[in-house]
């Protein structure tokens, strides 16, 4: 189909196009709709139909990708709806206290030196990059390895460190 027949079809095929979008979409999501199918069939440089039955075929396949374009808008729409839920129900949901800020709150300079003395070096590495202020994702890039192995190292080195100050605190009577 040449650029000619092909602005002859989209002259009659768009005005359908977007009545039917306009059906299940907003109305700037419809255009988006109808123009993304027209765009596909003139991306697949499909052959201009010769005859009444190819003119039907080819509406047909237009209509199906118009449908397919429709069904991605709302999947997209109800993803972001799920995604808006979830968080408005997440920040709404209080948060246990961080291991890691009590021990700070609960020690002074000398302690906090020998309890992080006491971690693997792997895991002292990430709390001294944590408490510079440094951002998961950060450290990860940092040291070359994946957010995954960041977070869990963190996760020990916390749970080790309250483990050491509970044990300290008892020792000491206090």
């Amino acid at each position: 189909m040449n650029e000619a027949e092909f602005e002859e079809f989209f002259a009659a095929m768009y005005p359908r196009l977007l009545r039917r979008a306009q059906l299940s979409l907003c109305p700037d999501d419809a255009h988006e709709a109808a123009s993304s199918a027209l765009t596909t069939v003139w991306t697949k440089r499909l052959p201009a139909p010769t005859s009444r039955t190819d003119r039907l075929r080819l509406e047909a396949w237009t209509f199906t990708f118009l449908l397919g374009e429709i069904r991605n808008k709302q999947r997209g729409q109800a993803r972001r709806s799920r995604l808006v839920e979830r968080v408005t129900i997440s920040s709404s949901i209080s948060v246990s206290p961080d291991p890691a800020q009590e021990i700070v709150d609960a020690c002074d300079a000398t302690e906090i030196d020998w309890l992080l003395g006491q971690l693997r070096p792997k895991h002292r590495q990430v709390v001294m990059l944590v408490m510079e202020g440094y951002h998961v994702h950060e450290i990860a890039e940092a040291l070359d390895i994946s957010p995954g192995a960041t977070s869990m190292r963190l996760a020990r080195a916390k749970d080790r460190l309250a483990r050491m100050l509970r044990y300290r605190r008892k020792e000491e009577g206090t």
